[in-house]
This record gives C-alpha cells, sequence and structure tokens, in this order.
C-alpha cells in the first residue's frame, strides 16, 4: 500500500474482523490462532473493501477493493493479534 493512511485502514480492517464475534467478549488467543488459514472479507462503514488472508504460518497479505494491496506477518499477544507491514 502507498499511503501510511491506506495501512491504517488495513490494521482497522483486520482488527475489525478479529473483534467481530463480540465486542464485549474479547477473543482468546485460542480462538484468534483457529482464524488461520483462513480468508476473510472484510469493510469499514461500507466505505472500505478489503481480502484479508491469513497464513498458518504467520503471514498476512490485504488487497482492499482499490487494488491496493500489501503483505506483513502477525502474531498473538495475549488476546491481541499483532500485524507487521
Amino acid at each position: 500500500m502507498k499511503s501510511g493512511r491506506s495501512l491504517f485502514l488495513t490494521i482497522c480492517l483486520f482488527s475489525f474482523a478479529v473483534a467481530g464475534q463480540a465486542l464485549a467478549d474479547p477473543m482468546s488467543a485460542a480462538e484468534i490462532k483457529k482464524l488461520a488459514p483462513g480468508t476473510y472479507n472484510v469493510s469499514v462503514a461500507d466505505s472500505l473493501k478489503a481480502l484479508v488472508v491469513l497464513k498458518a504460518g504467520g503471514g498476512i497479505s490485504v488487497t482492499t477493493d482499490k487494488g491496493e494491496k500489501d503483505a506483513g506477518r502477525w502474531t498473538v499477544s495475549g488476546t491481541k493479534a499483532c500485524i507487521v507491514f
């Protein structure tokens, strides 16, 4: 992805996807890890849509509906998913 704004939105997208089960109940580390491998269509306020692919080995790739792409690594720390692009 080209801009810092796009990267920020991508991180938000994945955060919403992981937290989407129930806002009041955080997911456990085991529940987060069960999301991979997996492919997820996510959107934020219907204004940005993206395809997020989580790989079992800790890889992540994101493609927005505007064709922007980025890739990185994900890990779990406690009940938080951590992403580095």
